[in-house]
């Protein structure tokens, strides 16, 4: 009895032996286990991240990219091609609005001595004071060549207005992002300036988002123009409403020219800088500016004479030129020189000399000039639509 005893009482401490080892086991199986919990966390961690950081250098990558981007969308041929275009739908849209106020003379005795200080204001800010000089010169009656020059004038200086500003609403004030800009063309790498620029652009766009059609929004602010130089001329007074309707076809056509010749060399024209080249009252540049209204394209004018004003529209680029690759110092390449009317016209359209055989010498110089860019015009529409015929032929 004793015996089995025994026997029992070492089966006993036997169990409670192996009973020991096994908890021995079960609490370095729990240690290892939490082990690799808190190893597979910190591994989650490291992956999240890593692919935070990738997602981070990811967006930066495409960001550099952006602007390491060299190749514009848009040639100078192209963008050459639509100041050309819009100066030749200008010339023609003036002549044929001063040709349809040819006989809606005002009555001299009605001229009067003071315009209101509304249009007097808006008329020197885009035609200067020598247009009103030229309108007011004939006691009343104006010949329709110098109802066209104004017309061409104003309507030039609206469309210089319209592509350089960098808002599209008239009562918006960013003249510090032009500020900014300028700084920034002047310090910053060609690439930076130009994505600047891009995204200023593109994003002060958005805020007019509201705007559905921009051309019809903008093109009273056109025939207020237009207005304003055919009252000061001496044809009974029309509102910008008489020359919407009357003309507002054209009109909004010229406005979307303008818009997109915008964001041509806003938002597409990254590599380069694109300006139009206008000039109103500055002395006579040979080699940004032909003389529009003579008939001697080579013969430089008096350095006396000033500008009165331009009719068309030219165009400058302004490229960096890189240096063990650096962007070095700018280079300027006149594109397309501007026409001008110089002020001594005022003295050559004067009335006593009405009945001079040389007195639309110069308007017949003008015409000639916008007769060449037009076939200009559609000569490379020609050639353009021959080789893609060609292309399908082949």
């Amino acid at each position: 009895m004793q015996e089995k005893y025994w026997r029992l009482e070492e089966n006993l401490r036997e169990s409670q032996r192996e009973l020991a080892k096994q908890h021995d086991t079960h609490r370095k199986q729990a240690s290892a286990l939490a082990e690799a919990e808190r190893r597979a966390a910190a591994l989650r961690s490291e992956r999240d991240n890593a692919n935070m950081l990738l997602k981070t250098r990811t967006e930066e990558l495409r960001a550099a990219e952006v602007y390491l981007t060299k190749t514009d969308a848009v040639s100078d041929a192209d963008v050459r091609r639509m100041v050309e275009s819009l100066n030749a739908e200008i010339y023609q849209s003036a002549a044929l609005i001063a040709d349809t106020c040819q006989d809606q003379w005002r009555n001299p005795n009605d001229t009067p001595a003071e315009y209101p200080q509304a249009i007097y204001d808006r008329l020197v800010r885009y035609a200067g004071h020598g247009i009103i000089q030229l309108l007011r010169q004939a006691d009343g009656r104006v010949d329709s060549i110098q109802i066209q020059i104004a017309l061409q004038c104003s309507i030039s200086s609206y469309a210089h207005d319209l592509v350089t500003r960098w808002s599209l609403d008239p009562n918006e004030n960013t003249d510090v992002l032009g500020r900014v800009y300028n700084q920034i063309l002047r310090k910053e790498p060609q690439a930076v300036t130009g994505r600047w620029r891009m995204l200023t652009r593109q994003y002060t766009r958005a805020l007019t988002k509201d705007v559905p059609d921009m051309a019809s929004f903008l093109m009273p602010q056109l025939a207020q123009c237009i207005a304003d130089v055919l009252f000061v001329a001496g044809i009974p007074w029309q509102s910008w409403e008489t020359v919407s309707r009357n003309h507002g076809e054209r009109l909004k056509g010229l406005v979307t020219m303008m818009l997109d010749l915008r964001n041509t060399i806003g938002e597409y024209a990254v590599a380069s800088h694109f300006e139009l080249i206008m000039s109103l009252g500055h002395e006579f540049d040979p080699t940004t500016m032909e003389d529009g209204f003579g008939e001697a394209k080579h013969a430089l004018p008096d350095p006396d004479t000033r500008v009165l004003c331009t009719t068309e529209l030219g165009l400058r680029r302004w490229e960096r030129v890189s240096a063990k690759g650096k962007d070095g110092e700018w280079t300027v390449t006149v594109a397309l020189k501007s026409k001008v009317v110089l002020d001594s016209i005022t003295a050559e359209l004067a009335p006593e000399k009405a009945e001079t055989p040389g007195r639309h010498r110069g308007a017949r110089a003008m015409a000639g000039s916008i007769s060449k860019t037009v076939q200009g015009e559609v000569q490379h529409l020609v050639d353009e639509d021959l080789t893609k015929h060609l292309q399908l032929i082949i």
